[in-house]
C-alpha cells in the first residue's frame, strides 16, 4: 500500500512556540479552516504539524492568593505553518488535515472540562470557590488530553488517511463532530488565543513556576 501521508504530532508547552505567533501558527477557532496557503513547510516535514499549546498562570502576589484569586489555565490547538506540507492539493487532503486539526481542538476541550470538573468537585468539598485545584490537577488534565489526541490521531491515520478511505472518513468525521458538539462549551476562545499571541500573563498574574505533577505518575508526556 502506498504511504500517502506522513505525520508528526507535537504536543508542547508554551515555551516552545516561535516569537511571531501569527506568522508561525494557525490557531484553532470556530470560523478558521485550513487552506492550501498555510502549508509552508518542505517535503521532509509533516503533512500537518499540530501542536497543543498550554499555559498555567497564577496570581502574582501571595496577598491575591489569600484573597481567593483563581489560577488560570490556557489551551490552544495550533497548526505549525513552517512544519506542514502538502504533497498534493486536492479537496480530500485538506479535509484529512482539518480532521487532525479538529482532533487537537477536541483534546484542548477535554483538558478544560477535566479542570472544570475538578474545580466543581473541590468546591463541593470545601463549600466555596477554592483556589489551588487547577494548579494541582493541571498536568493530569494536560496528559489526559495528549493521550486522547494521540490515540484518535493514530486511529484516523491508520483507518482513514493511509488507506485513503473516503467512506470511513465520513463516518469518523461524524463521530468527531459529535464529540466536539458535546464539548462545545469548552471551545477555544479568542482570549485564550491572545494569551499565546502575547506570550504574557494578564495583569496581576505570572506564569506558574511549575506545572505540577501528574496524579497518574506519567510525568510530562511527549510524543
Amino acid at each position: 500500500m502506498k504511504k500517502i501521508f506522513s505525520l508528526i504530532l507535537l504536543f508542547v508547552g508554551i515555551s516552545a512556540f516561535a516569537q511571531d505567533f501569527k506568522d508561525s501558527y494557525v490557531a484553532w477557532q470556530p470560523d478558521v479552516k485550513l487552506s492550501y496557503d498555510v502549508f509552508q513547510g518542505q517535503s521532509s516535514d509533516a503533512t500537518v504539524g499540530v501542536k497543543l499549546l498550554y499555559a498555567l498562570d497564577v496570581p502574582a502576589s501571595n496577598k491575591a492568593w489569600k484573597k481567593g484569586a483563581m489560577e488560570k489555565a490556557y489551551f490552544c490547538a495550533v497548526m505549525d505553518k513552517d512544519h506542514s506540507y502538502l504533497a498534493s492539493q486536492d479537496e480530500m487532503t485538506i479535509k484529512y488535515n482539518q480532521m487532525l486539526f479538529d482532533i487537537c481542538e477536541l483534546a484542548a476541550r477535554t483538558a478544560r472540562k477535566e479542570l472544570a470538573d475538578m474545580q466543581t468537585k473541590v468546591d463541593g468539598i470545601y463549600g466555596e470557590h477554592a483556589n489551588g485545584a487547577v494548579s494541582a490537577y493541571f498536568m493530569t488534565a494536560v496528559n489526559d488530553a495528549k493521550e486522547l489526541g494521540i490515540g484518535l490521531t493514530h486511529a484516523v491515520l491508520s483507518n482513514v488517511i493511509l488507506p485513503n478511505d473516503i467512506e470511513r472518513y465520513k463516518k469518523y468525521r461524524i463521530k468527531l463532530d459529535d464529540m466536539l458538539f458535546v464539548l462545545q462549551d469548552y471551545a477555544t476562545t479568542e482570549q485564550e488565543v491572545q494569551r499565546f499571541v502575547s506570550g504574557t500573563p494578564e495583569k496581576g498574574y505570572k506564569s506558574a513556576p511549575s506545572l505540577g505533577t501528574d496524579s497518574k505518575n506519567r510525568g510530562e508526556l511527549e510524543y
